[in-house]
């Protein structure tokens, strides 16, 4: 084993025992008890990783998920800024992933990348069929690994397979249209609530339909347009025609509500 051997090992071994910590005591907890530059410390083992080595899917596949578990103690004005960065995770990875050709690593990006396409930070035009053939990507990827045995659970991937599900659920994709605008702030990407102890998925049957062209007002009940539409900035899922109408709606009980909603989404 080289040096540069050991030390990528120490890179993914410390950006691993991160996300376990994260996962026992909150990233917030983290942040506190350790130091308050562990953000910066984690992002540069992130890069270290990649540069060492970059033809490793692994390398981009713990980057990405260092990013996406921490986003939630990135300050407001950073936020925009940190997505990009673990858009750019996902996408190099997506690229060694093709050139490395392991079916596994294939059905993890494409299932990232299409889980991206919908948001405001991917940086292409995209339709509703080309999110679909990206899905159906990845499936096929993930059917041919389950011929050759279980799939490594990881949390983060069946997560946002049922994100992506689930917004596919809310019926808000124009399915005729050549190209679609961003539906989805990177930061919230809506999810539904677990119910009962059952999974996210298995609720999406009861979905109702949503579609932001023509949803009525959360407070006064008139129809919303696309471009004048408030949502609330905290769980992003409640959308008034004004401000006006957002501060009324927050008085009357979305404040007590909002708490709940929060735990909705990613």
């Amino acid at each position: 084993m080289t040096a540069d051997d050991l030390l990528w090992c120490c890179c993914v071994l410390r950006l691993g025992v991160g996300s376990k910590l994260r996962k026992v005591l909150g990233p917030h907890s983290m942040d506190s008890l350790l130091s308050n530059n562990l953000v910066n410390q984690e992002i540069m083992l992130a890069k270290l990783g990649m540069e060492i080595r970059p033809e490793a899917p692994i390398s981009f596949l713990m980057a990405y998920q260092m990013a996406i578990e921490n986003k939630t103690i990135i300050p407001l004005q950073l936020r925009k800024s940190w997505m990009e960065t673990a858009f750019s995770f996902m996408a190099q990875g997506l690229e060694e992933a093709q050139q490395w050709g392991d079916p596994y690593f294939l059905y993890v990006f494409h299932t990232l990348y299409a889980f991206w396409m919908p948001t405001d930070t991917y940086p292409k035009a995209y339709s509703h069929s080309q999110l679909q053939e990206r899905l159906q990507t990845a499936r096929g990827y993930k059917a041919e690994c389950t011929l050759e045995g279980p799939l490594p659970h990881v949390e983060l991937i069946e997560h946002h397979e049922d994100c992506l599900t689930y917004l596919l659920a809310l019926h808000i994709f124009d399915k005729e249209a050549s190209t679609m605008p961003p539906l989805v702030e990177a930061f919230r990407y809506p999810i539904p609530p677990v119910v009962n102890g059952c999974s996210p998925t298995s609720t999406i049957t009861s979905v109702p339909r949503v579609d932001r062209d023509t949803s009525n007002c959360v407070n006064c009940s008139k129809p919303l347009s696309r471009t004048k539409q408030v949502g609330c900035p905290k769980c992003g899922m409640m959308y008034y025609c004004n401000r006006k109408c957002q501060l009324v709606a927050w008085k009357k009980g979305h404040k007590k509500d909002c708490k709940m909603m929060k735990t909705t989404i990613w």
